[in-house]
């Protein structure tokens, strides 16, 4: 069985405090209506880089976790020698309601939230994250 990976605070942020390896993103239909949810999202992203600080102090696996369930590993790569790798973050509003899981496409390393990014309420997406992470259950393991 592989083991998972001792995540550190230096590969998940830079030495100015963002996160590393999160590109937060719109699909199409967002770009061409932006001005919609942009304050919202630009919120969201900021509450969502103290969120992963917070769980990383209260939970050493949680990173390894959410790595796992956008990627399919629990493993981030080398940055020096995979400088591009990220994983996408997409406000999507074409394919998902407010209400709606995130929805992770592991082949991308993409996960996808509502638009309106839960109105910026850390609380409600760490929930619904949560949940979506429950559901996946141990659907990468190896054994």
């Amino acid at each position: 069985m592989f083991g998972r990976q001792d995540i550190a605070e230096d590969m998940v942020f830079t030495s100015d405090g963002k996160l590393r390896f999160i590109r937060f993103e719109q699909d199409y239909f967002e770009a061409t209506n932006s001005i919609i949810y942009k304050e919202i999202q630009k919120q969201f992203e900021t509450r969502f880089t103290e969120l992963v600080q917070q769980k990383m102090k209260d939970d050493p696996t949680f990173i390894a976790n959410f790595v796992e369930f956008c990627t399919g590993s629990p493993f981030l790569p080398d940055i020096d020698l995979n400088p591009d790798f990220h994983i996408r973050l997409e406000f999507n509003a074409s394919e998902m309601e407010q209400d709606f899981l995130p929805v992770v496409h592991t082949c991308d390393n993409c996960i996808k939230i509502p638009a309106r990014a839960y109105y910026a309420d850390i609380e409600v997406f760490q929930h619904k994250l949560a949940t979506a992470m429950r559901l996946c259950g141990n659907n990468f393991d190896m054994q």
